[in-house]
């Protein structure tokens, strides 16, 4: 058997999602999203590349601070980002 589902209907679901969290953002401040985020947020701990103010930044995804900024690890320093593209890097570097 085949699903059928319609443009509207994926609309519809994505629209009222999106209010929902908008509207926990806008009543709550943004820690609620924040968490809400970090629980199903795949990226945890994998390696990343952020490209930001021009440069390619590499570092284990670490959390989303309460400015809502990207941390990184990376050996021994820690690295924020407060806005950027970020993508996963296959394979995993190994630390030195």
């Amino acid at each position: 058997p085949s699903l059928v589902v319609s443009e509207m209907c994926i609309r519809d679901s994505l629209s009222n999602s999106l209010e929902k969290h908008y509207l926990r953002w806008a009543n709550d401040g943004l820690q609620p999203t924040i968490e809400f985020w970090l629980r199903h947020n795949w990226l945890q701990n994998h390696w990343v590349q952020a490209e930001y103010r021009g440069e390619t930044i590499q570092g284990r995804f670490h959390a989303i601070n309460s400015n809502g900024e990207l941390e990184l690890s990376s050996n021994e320093n820690s690295i924020t980002i407060r806005s950027g593209e970020i993508e996963r890097i296959r394979p995993i570097p190994r630390p030195e």
